[in-house]
């Protein structure tokens, strides 16, 4: 056996092409439509070409460039998804569409978590839906958010009016100063955001700050600025897994002169849905007044980047929690690799 061949993915496509109905004439029939009045598949893509973000769906679905998303084939899957599920937020229909496109690979076929891998992605996608196409009146329709997690606590994410409380400044008295967990730049509770492109040290810059946060002393400062307050620190990364990181503080730890803190955790968010694994960090910050590193924004989305949408709601579901918690989250974010002619100014 040769193996698949480079060609097959062509082949699929035409085969779904010349065996679909003509979006047209089409009727349900089980296969390409779920209900009456949903789209073909064929009306999806087409939509996805009209679109603003056409160019980004048109890199991801027709050629497979996943260079925005670090070369990270997952988190290039999760942009598609991103894009497919104002349309269609039928998972048949997503997984059927998301097999057309180029990024198809082996992969998805593997078992996870009792599905293949590719629905266990459009199932965590669907977790997220906050707004879609109506294709009934043929213009975009505000739904109820589903980004209320079941994972959050009840007390973090639902605010009754009874729990709003308006105040008068004049009543205040003097305003009390700013808290610092590290000097000039940890202000308490806001996160922290270290953000440059790939190879510069940002996930070792972070993870030298937890261990000088968590170590009892021999510690006192960050990159030349005091460590003002020091605990418990969990890490809660999406990108690598407990063998690497392990390595990698003691290595931190060796350079600094001081043993391994014990006051340090980490948690592998890795193959881990988000909502799972944030849970579990919160649990633990509020168990150990701990601060938190979460390490990559990327990875951990499971959205689009792009969206300014996606991006506010991880920060309103997961990273609000944690700052009413009292931790200062220190949030690694890449920078996206610059693309043919386009400049870093832009």
């Amino acid at each position: 056996m040769s193996g698949r061949s480079k060609d097959q993915d062509l082949i699929d496509w035409l085969a779904a092409k010349i065996q679909g109905p003509d979006p047209k004439t089409a009727q349900t029939n089980g296969h390409t439509r779920t209900a009456p009045g949903s789209p073909t598949d064929e009306m999806v893509i087409e939509k996805c070409r009209a679109a603003k973000d056409a160019a980004r769906f048109s890199e991801l679905f027709d050629h497979g460039d996943t260079s925005a998303n670090d070369n990270n084939t997952s988190s290039a899957d999760y942009a598609l998804l991103g894009i497919l599920k104002f349309w269609t937020q039928d998972p048949d229909q997503l997984d059927r569409i998301m097999r057309l496109s180029a990024l198809r690979r082996p992969k998805w076929d593997e078992g996870r978590a009792g599905r293949t891998w590719l629905r266990y992605s459009i199932d965590n996608t669907l977790r997220t839906v906050d707004k879609t196409y109506d294709w009934g009146s043929q213009r975009g329709r505000t739904l109820v958010s589903s980004l209320s997690s079941p994972y959050i606590r009840g007390d973090d994410n639902d605010t009754s009016e009874d729990d709003l409380e308006i105040v008068w400044f004049s009543e205040l008295g003097e305003p009390k100063e700013r808290e610092y967990l590290i000097e000039a730049v940890g202000v308490k509770p806001y996160p922290i955001i270290v953000f440059g492109a790939g190879g510069v040290a940002k996930s070792f810059g972070v993870l030298s700050a937890g261990v000088a946060i968590a170590s009892a002393s021999g510690v006192e400062d960050w990159l030349g600025l005091r460590v003002l307050e020091h605990g418990h620190v969990l890490y809660l990364d999406f990108e690598l897994d407990t063998s690497e990181q392990h390595r990698r503080v003691r290595d931190v730890c060796a350079g600094l002169g001081v043993p391994i803190p014990k006051r340090l955790a980490y948690l592998s968010g890795l193959g881990v849905p988000t909502p799972k694994a944030f849970k579990k960090a919160q649990d633990f910050v509020g168990h150990y007044s701990a601060k938190a590193i979460i390490d990559s924004l990327g990875l951990a989305l499971e959205g689009d980047m792009e969206r300014g949408r996606d991006v506010l709601a991880f920060y309103r579901t997961y990273i609000d929690p944690l700052r009413r918690a009292g931790t200062v989250p220190f949030i690694v974010d890449h920078e996206g690799k610059l693309q043919a002619g386009e400049k870093h100014k832009n």
